[in-house]
């Protein structure tokens, strides 16, 4: 993520860029009321394991998260970017 936050040229602060780490597969329950806030997006990364992709999606929807798909010109997923639904202009 540090990476994407000096391509777009994005100042840091502490609350920008936070890890939720996978347990086993799933994300901690601990992460849930933040996950939730409205202006919070979460980008799971393309290269995770399908099987515990699956169970983070499903997590995160639960959560009330909608999702949309980064790919590259190739078509390959890059990252799912996972927001409220009044985010979606963040997928165009």
């Amino acid at each position: 993520m540090e990476i994407i936050q000096k391509v777009y040229l994005v100042p840091e602060s502490p609350r920008q860029i936070v890890n939720l780490p996978v347990e086993g597969d799933r994300l901690p329950e601990s992460a849930s009321a933040f996950a939730s806030e409205r202006d919070i997006i979460i980008v799971v990364m393309g290269d995770m394991d399908s099987n515990i992709r699956a169970q983070v999606d499903a997590q995160l929807e639960g959560w009330g998260k909608s999702m949309c798909e980064i790919r590259n010109e190739g078509g390959v997923l890059q990252f799912q970017l996972w927001h409220s639904g009044d985010l979606g202009w963040l997928c165009q």
